[in-house]
């Protein structure tokens, strides 16, 4: 700086001081980064070496000019050059791929040829006048557009420090080169040259020192940085052609130089024209991985989702859950499930986001044109739809609260549409790139239909027997018959079972467990008796009527007491004993409530699924053995022991036994002698309408 100062000042040491100031530079820069190669390894500590001994081949070439010495002054310098150059291109050029660095090297050599014809165009025909030299910075100003060029490609932002410190010092050289050789007086006097030269060396040893080749990203110059791999090239060439004319004049306008001009300009256009291909290839490829990137991800999020799911309780909770992980992917502001009922109907039955308003819609099926519309759509698959007209109040509301586009996916259960699922958005930003989820909401939809499919199949066989159930009790498709129970001994009828048949010939027991399976077993088990003791009316005074009820029926022991009283006779109460009995003490408690008169049986006794525990516990009044017991009773010896069995234990609980299914005399007649008191079968009656049964003698 101090020489500097004193070489600006002028004077007779001026020129002395000048020289000083460069050497001091350039031994100063070669030194900095001998230093620095003790910090670094590998191959930037080699990078940095080939730095300070190309700027000390610079300064020792500078003391031959010094002292006279031309020839050798200028073989030192070039060498000084030469070294720079080998080691700083392979260090630029070492990280781009082989498509970029052709690319690279053909826009070097249009600029570089460029020059060339230039330089040629105004000059001597054997380019012997000092234009020759202009050559030589024509190749450093195409080499460090290409660096330039290439850590563009490798996105590398300009910083201070660096390779574009590195490169912004090569070009300060190529500017001193080119003022100092367009000044024939620039060997004896001080001018701007001497200092740029000076700045040029420092920047390089700066750069070299803080050099990095690593990527610098930045969402900005990753936009810019394909625009100045298109713009830069051109505008060299651009400045080129207006540098010659404004510096060489009218010479550049002969011939040679309208034809070179008119070879520039074809060339730059065409330069032009695979830049904007290459740049839009390019976009295009980014906006590719982009996409392919976020696909990736939404993939990736859709499954972390979907292994999160588990069925919950009931189908609105599993529905619920499903929604609630597709509201986590983003863009996605709603999400609902919608199921399809049997009657054609379309209900929501979970809808997450968008607040209560939205969550309100759940349970209310939509409008039947909209339901028939979505069901149609349905068959395709997937749909999308933008809501920007809307005809019923489910989409108004929807409409109201936001939302600007849906997408859907039907939900299957072998191979039978049950529902949909719709995720939406209210952005307008991604309501366009929604319809790119249509595969998010299919993967949603495979695993709902796995999770909802079961309970929606359950439901709607559920919502079948309902209404088929429904139908008998609506229709009284039923009618009570009587079958009589006798006295062995005598042989006197002293009661009778009433038990249902349905007109549509379906099993009792069936048709009961299907009533209890969908919350109807009680009104259709209250429906029977009330017809059974309305028609037992027809039968003779002093028997006694055998009602069957289920365990279950008596914890609605005030509305079976209503239709018990009505019966005006004595009656048991037949408990089936296929049930498990939780509670004995409250069943016995809601037995006692139905009044003195109703006296308590057992069932299928001896047929394995009763037990003497139940008939300890519960203390009926009767005991019905089960037809395997009586069947053949005459022939089989152990079948006897078994009735003589029961009939101690009964006589022990303080009940008497009821033989069911007596079919011959001789099993009458056994069964008498073992001494069971009351028998009921076919040898007796069948069970008819109660018309076979008025006026019948005891």
């Amino acid at each position: 700086m101090v020489a500097s100062a004193i070489a600006i000042l002028g004077g007779p040491t001026a020129l002395l001081a000048d020289n000083i100031q460069e050497l001091v530079a350039l031994t100063g820069a070669a030194a900095g980064l001998g230093l620095a190669c003790r910090h670094r390894s590998g191959t930037t500590r080699w990078f940095l070496v080939a730095l300070a001994l190309s700027l000390a081949g610079a300064t020792l070439g500078m003391l031959a000019w010094d002292l006279s010495l031309p020839g050798v002054g200028d073989a030192l310098f070039v060498l000084g050059v030469a070294i720079a150059v080998a080691a700083i291109v392979p260090a630029i050029f070492g990280g781009l791929e082989r498509g970029l660095l052709i690319g690279i090297a053909t826009d070097a050599l249009i600029l570089f040829l460029t020059g060339v014809v230039l330089v040629a165009s105004t000059a001597d025909r054997d380019l012997t006048d000092d234009r020759t030299g202009l050559i030589g910075l024509v190749l450093l100003v195409a080499t460090v557009a290409a660096c330039a060029f290439a850590l563009i490609g490798r996105r590398i932002r300009p910083a201070w420090g660096g390779p574009w410190t590195l490169l912004s010092g090569a070009a300060f050289i190529g500017a001193s080169w080119w003022m100092w050789s367009g000044d024939a007086a620039a060997p004896t006097t001080v001018g701007l040259s001497d200092f740029t030269f000076s700045a040029g060396v420092l920047l390089i040893a700066f750069g070299g020192m803080t050099w990095s080749t690593r990527a610098s990203y930045s969402p900005r110059y990753e936009r810019l940085a394909p625009m100045l791999a298109t713009v830069i090239p051109v505008a060299a060439i651009l400045a080129s052609l207006a540098t010659a004319a404004i510096y060489h004049g009218g010479a550049v306008l002969d011939l040679v130089g309208i034809a070179a001009g008119a070879v520039i300009v074809t060339g730059v256009a065409r330069q032009v024209h695979l830049y904007v291909r290459e740049a839009r290839a390019l976009a295009a490829e980014h906006r590719a991985g982009v996409g392919l990137a976020a696909e990736i991800s939404e993939r990736a999020a859709t499954l972390f989702s979907l292994q999160r799911l588990t069925p919950g309780a009931t189908l609105e909770d599993t529905a619920r859950e499903v929604c609630r992980e597709a509201l986590q992917l983003d863009g996605i502001d709603l999400a609902v499930i919608r199921m399809y009922g049997p009657d054609n109907s379309v209900v929501p039955v979970a809808i997450e986001g968008l607040g209560s308003r939205a969550a309100r819609l759940v349970g209310h099926p939509l409008m039947p044109a909209h339901a028939a519309r979505v069901r149609a759509r349905a068959l395709d698959g997937l749909w999308e739809r933008a809501w920007d007209q809307v005809d019923n109040p489910y989409q108004l509301t929807l409409r109201d609260l936001g939302i600007h586009r849906t997408v859907n996916a039907v939900l299957r259960w072998h191979d039978a549409i049950i529902g949909d699922i719709g995720l939406g958005t209210c952005s307008v930003v991604s309501a366009a790139p929604l319809r790119d989820r249509l595969s998010t909401a299919e993967e949603f939809a495979v695993v709902a239909s796995a999770l909802l499919g079961p309970a929606k199949a359950e439901r709607d066989q559920a919502d079948a027997v309902r209404q088929t159930i429904r139908g008998v009790l609506e229709a009284r498709s039923f009618h009570p018959v009587f079958q009589p129970i006798v006295d062995l001994a005598s042989h006197d009828v002293v009661g009778y079972e009433a038990l249902t048949r349905f007109d549509s010939g379906q099993r009792p027991d069936l048709c009961f467990a299907d009533a209890w399976s969908v919350g109807l077993g009680p009104e259709l088990e209250l429906a029977t008796l009330g017809a059974a003791v309305d028609a037992a009316k027809g039968l003779r005074s002093g028997v006694f009527l055998d009602l069957n009820a289920s365990p279950r029926l008596l914890t609605h022991a005030g509305q079976l007491r209503d239709v018990l009283h009505a019966a005006g006779r004595p009656l048991v109460l037949e408990i089936t004993e296929h049930e498990t009995v939780e509670d004995y003490e409250r069943l016995r408690d809601a037995i006692r409530t139905l009044g003195r008169d109703v006296r308590v049986a057992v069932d299928d006794a001896g047929a394995g699924v009763a037990n003497f525990g139940h008939i300890i516990d519960l203390r009926p009044d009767f005991v019905k053995l089960d037809i395997s017991l009586v069947r053949r009773v005459n022939a089989n010896l152990g079948r006897q022991a078994m009735v003589v069995g029961m009939r101690h234990f009964s006589r022990t609980a303080g009940c008497r036994l009821i033989a069911e299914g007596v079919e011959t005399p001789e099993e009458a007649e056994t069964l008498t002698l073992l001494g069971v008191e009351f028998g009921q079968g076919y040898l007796f009656g069948r069970p008819e309408p109660i018309d076979a049964w008025v006026g019948a003698r005891p």
